[in-house]
């Protein structure tokens, strides 16, 4: 007999330590659950994100996010349902189809508002769809009610003691909030986040708080200090296998090397970020 707990956590000890056989193993571990769906549920989150955060191939991620959505409308498990179109969103983000990305977050959103007695658990998942919309809309108009929704999911993530999450707010306010960004404030608030990823052994966070914080030095004209900290993020999200913030990390430490006029080491790192956008798996 398949003990679910038990099967996730062997799952995602193999993200980590044996990631070459984490397919093979989870797709047999869902042939096994024919009989537990809400077991095939967790299964198919699983690889989603494998799919998304080790192999940046989001197409695929996708087909399994809707394959667990439509499992979810099946077993008409409201919460199952915010949480495949969570990860829908996110997919559907980081392949530039922003309106689907959009319509997938506030169609989660609104699942969610409609429940009472929100355990810790679905805390997070609201939270995350809020903090995923806003993050969306830094490609949209984002006008002070999309500015709130930060202020919601750092309340919600803080009720449910889930610190990534808390760390994702610190990064957000800091790149949206206008009395914020570009000021002293928000490298307090991007070291907040980095310290929390750290202890979380999160690279891809922490890495991403760190070309963040190396950006604004370099904007104060702290260039030796503040290339040296984007370098040392990009190294972190290249070791995390996501191909979109090493994009960005690149671009970031392009701008440092412009803004220090050293400007054919910024258009090769342009170049180097391209090549990375190129060669996501099978975008």
């Amino acid at each position: 007999m398949m003990i679910p707990n038990e099967v996730i956590e062997e799952l995602r000890k193999l993200k980590e330590d044996r990631p070459a056989d984490f397919i093979a193993i989870a797709e047999q571990r869902l042939k096994e659950a024919r009989t537990d769906q809400l077991l095939q549920l967790r299964i198919l989150y699983e690889i989603s994100s494998f799919y998304n955060h080790q192999q940046s191939n989001y197409r695929k991620a996708n087909e399994l996010a809707y394959e667990a959505l439509h499992l979810a409308q099946s077993m008409n498990e409201k919460v199952h349902q915010a949480k495949a179109l969570n990860l829908a969103g996110v997919n559907h983000n980081f392949l530039g189809e922003l309106s689907k990305a959009r319509d997938a977050y506030e169609q989660g959103i609104k699942i969610m508002e409609s429940l009472y007695e929100l355990s810790a658990e679905e805390k997070s998942i609201l939270a995350s769809l809020y903090f995923n919309n806003v993050t969306l809309y830094k490609e949209f108009e984002l006008d002070e009610s999309r500015l709130q929704y930060i202020d919601k999911a750092f309340k919600l993530f803080t009720e449910a003691g889930n610190r990534q999450g808390v760390a994702r707010c610190y990064i957000s306010y800091a790149n949206n909030y206008p009395g914020i960004r570009k000021t002293e404030k928000a490298i307090e608030y991007y070291q907040q986040a980095a310290d929390i990823f750290r202890e979380l052994n999160d690279k891809r966070g922490e890495g991403n708080s760190l070309i963040n914080i190396g950006y604004q030095m370099c904007l104060k004209g702290e260039f030796e200090s503040g290339i040296s900290l984007v370098n040392e993020g990009v190294s972190l999200l290249e070791n995390s296998g996501s191909a979109v913030f090493v994009t960005n990390g690149y671009f970031l430490l392009g701008i440092c090397k412009r803004l220090q006029g050293k400007y054919d080491e910024c258009t090769a790192l342009f170049q180097r970020g391209g090549y990375y956008t190129g060669n996501q798996s099978q975008l």
